[in-house]
């Protein structure tokens, strides 16, 4: 299949992927009435859709999860233990610069307020004898999925709809950051400007690293 196809497939792919990232906050405040039916729907679009997605993907590419960037090279080295290395780096570098970044969102727009008034802790069984591990399990849900499944889409997949020129490397960067924070529109204008920036470090550490294990791992660590 020509190039130029695949490129315009693996974008579709993209495309349908992070659909509902857009739309759940519309529909998540209603859908947190009835437990069953949000899991239902959560369950749906952060695991049965990235998995078709994936499949499509290695179909029409003919490439699997290493071509996306889950394996062990890193800088262009193979090595485990330098991926290791700059893994734990980047968690504790981008771990204490998040606070920044939100206080950067906040500068700009002072008085921000959330546009929905679904917040998915909302969602997570209170502390107690009773729920504790029911608990533990569900943030280490919200924190997996978001941080495994945004990475997927918006760096790993998006840059395959990408050249590899200077230009093309740039437009990556740019796109992947601008709609990473277009997903989270519901959190307000100060959210937007925060995962904004984050995705511009996400995407460049991708770029640079050539590995998608960094960013996956601090993703998930910030949101756990």
């Amino acid at each position: 299949m020509p190039r130029p196809r695949i490129q315009i497939l693996n974008f579709v792919i993209f495309v349908v992927g992070i659909s509902p990232f857009y739309l759940n906050g519309f529909y998540n405040h209603a859908l947190a009435k009835d437990v069953t039916m949000f899991w239902l729907v959560e369950i749906a679009s952060w695991i049965a859709l990235p998995v078709l997605c994936l499949f499509l993907f290695k179909r029409f590419n003919e490439q699997g999860l290493r071509h996306l960037g889950y394996n062990s090279n890193v800088f262009n080295r193979q090595s485990l233990g330098l991926l290791v290395f700059t893994t734990v780096i980047f968690t504790v570098a981008f771990s204490t610069l998040y606070e920044t970044l939100w206080d950067a969102g906040s500068a700009v727009f002072p008085d921000s307020k959330p546009f929905s008034n679904f917040d998915y802790s909302s969602m997570i069984p209170p502390p107690g004898p009773q729920t504790g591990w029911l608990r533990l399990a569900a943030i280490c849900y919200f924190a997996m999925t978001a941080g495994i499944v945004e990475e997927f889409y918006y760096r790993a997949v998006l840059r395959k709809a990408f050249g590899e020129s200077r230009t093309s490397t740039v437009l990556f960067v740019l796109s992947s950051s601008v709609l990473f924070a277009g997903a989270h529109w519901e959190g307000g204008p100060a959210t937007l400007i925060a995962t904004f920036l984050s995705g511009l470090i996400f995407g460049t550490v991708f770029v640079a690293t050539k590995n998608i294990w960094p960013c996956t791992i601090a993703h998930v660590w910030i949101d756990f």
